[in-house]
């Protein structure tokens, strides 16, 4: 039975349990990816919607899908925002959205606003309608969309103290801070600590008291993760949230019960050397770009299944039946990947 506190606040007078609503039906999701360059930001984008619509603001911007993936991109080559939004539209139907990048569309926007005479604050919301209408295009479509951005620092202004919070890089601080209300999802990609695994060094960072805009709203990502946008979503989806992740590739479908059986070991205790030894040992033949991409997927399932967002209460349940059952969940979050790797190690 659920505790009931002494005040009987959660009891009903006939004592009944208050009924759930049911959940939505999953659907597609919004994120937000930024930081400095050459931080994986691309790249951990395309390893969740590899089969993507994406749309780019240099050519071969997403040559890396093929290096890591041997999947070749589908791009499409624009200048500005409203370019990017109306190529968006056009797209193939039922493909995700790739916006890469954002913060080039936004400058490239802004120069051609002024060579057009445009200033002051009608230029600041043309390029606000600019921004908003990629996230429009996503809604209106009904599909998965993701955004990469360039990052902007956190300041301290001089005169007063105050610190500016930092996020993506756009024209105006205005428009940066409108930026993490597009997407569910807004993680800055950084080079240090989150890929505890063989070939992934960088992390997501997603800590909502520190000097950068950033949010997860399903309670997934901890301050510090790894690059593994897809099993974010798989985490917040197993907990009931309504986004559904992404499906595998064409002909790598069967990649998704492997990633759950190393998953499955990695939780219980396993390690990320054993994991990889046990699916050289498994699967001899599969080349080693998929070995690198299951060992990497199963090592951020592990940890964000892990991640307890209610740590700081001294509890891994918010509900509880009592307290060995709390005890038993709190030992189970820190067998399984909790924020500190689980106990797993790293190959390199």
């Amino acid at each position: 039975m659920n505790r009931i506190p002494s005040n009987g606040a959660r009891s009903a007078s006939n004592g009944a349990s208050r009924a759930r609503p049911a959940t939505p039906e999953p659907g597609p999701f919004l994120a937000v990816i930024y930081g400095v360059p050459k931080r994986g930001k691309t790249a951990s984008a395309l390893r969740c919607i590899p089969d993507a619509y994406g749309i780019t603001a240099t050519r071969d911007a997403l040559a890396c899908l093929y290096g890591l993936t041997r999947i070749r991109p589908r791009e499409h080559v624009v200048d500005t925002l409203k370019a990017a939004a109306t190529a968006a539209a056009a797209a193939p139907a039922g493909l995700p959205l790739l916006y890469d990048d954002v913060t080039v569309w936004g400058n490239r926007s802004q120069i051609t606003y002024e060579r057009r005479g445009v200033g002051g604050w009608e230029l600041w919301g043309a390029l606000q309608k600019d921004l908003l209408g990629l996230r429009e295009v996503a809604l209106e479509r009904e599909t998965t969309a993701v955004f990469v951005l360039h990052e902007r620092g956190w300041e301290i202004d001089k005169k007063s103290g105050a610190m500016t919070l930092g996020g993506p890089l756009l024209p105006s601080r205005k428009l940066t801070e409108a930026i993490p209300g597009i997407g569910g999802i807004v993680v800055r990609a950084v080079a240090k600590g989150g890929g505890k695994t063989p070939l992934w060094g960088g992390g997501y960072e997603c800590d909502p008291l520190g000097k950068y805009l950033v949010g997860d709203r399903y309670g997934v990502v901890p301050k510090l993760g790894p690059q593994a946008l897809r099993e974010i979503v798989v985490a917040a989806n197993r907990l009931g949230h309504p986004v559904a992740p992404p499906p595998r590739p064409r002909a790598l479908e069967w990649m998704e019960d492997v990633v759950e059986w190393l998953a499955t070991g990695l939780t219980a205790g396993g390690t990320v050397k054993q994991a990889v030894a046990a699916l050289a040992a498994d699967s001899p033949a599969m080349p080693s770009y998929l070995r690198a991409w299951c060992v990497e997927d199963a090592y951020a399932r592990a940890l964000y299944a892990g991640h307890d967002p209610f740590a700081a209460f001294g509890s891994a349940e918010a509900d509880g039946d009592d307290e060995a059952d709390d005890e038993t969940a709190a030992d189970e979050n820190e067998t399984a990947a909790a924020g500190d790797g689980g106990g797993m190690e790293s190959t390199g």
